[in-house]
């Protein structure tokens, strides 16, 4: 009867664990982060959504008062759950606002009325900090 030594017994065990293990342990860490990805898109597209809600009851507001809301009150207006919005100006041409979501680091922005595109433009702060930076010394990042 042949007999193993240690360090045979500790290679397979290793082979086993890199074999099985791995793979396994991959799939659920792959999977936990396309979760995450798909969350994070969620949440941006409520953002977004809530934004353009929004400034259809500016549009609303403007009719019958003759300028934009400068506060969400006088819209009558609540933000979907877990998100905290305001508007950061108003007048009677062109108004803008910014929304974030408790649940992101992303946030949200959108102008409206004149000179303005109509869309609002999303960004997560941590990648627009790093993106700075790295342009700041003539660099692109890779993402």
């Amino acid at each position: 009867m042949a007999k193993l030594n240690v360090t045979t017994t500790g290679a397979l065990k290793t082979v086993i664990i890199a074999v099985v293990l791995v793979p396994i342990v991959g799939a659920v860490f792959t999977e936990s982060t396309c979760a995450c990805a798909d969350k994070e898109k969620a949440y941006i597209s409520m953002m977004r959504s809530d934004l353009r809600v929004l400034v259809t009851a500016q549009e609303a507001y403007l009719a019958d008062h003759k300028t934009y809301a400068e506060e969400l009150d006088s819209l009558q207006y609540v933000p979907a759950e877990n998100m905290t919005m305001e508007i950061t100006g108003a007048d009677s041409t062109s108004g803008a606002a910014h929304v974030t979501h408790q649940l992101t680091s992303w946030g949200c922005t959108m102008a409206w009325g004149v000179g303005s595109s109509g869309e609002p433009e999303c960004m997560n702060p941590h990648e627009g900090a790093v993106t700075r930076l790295l342009e700041g010394i003539g660099r692109q990042p890779r993402w």
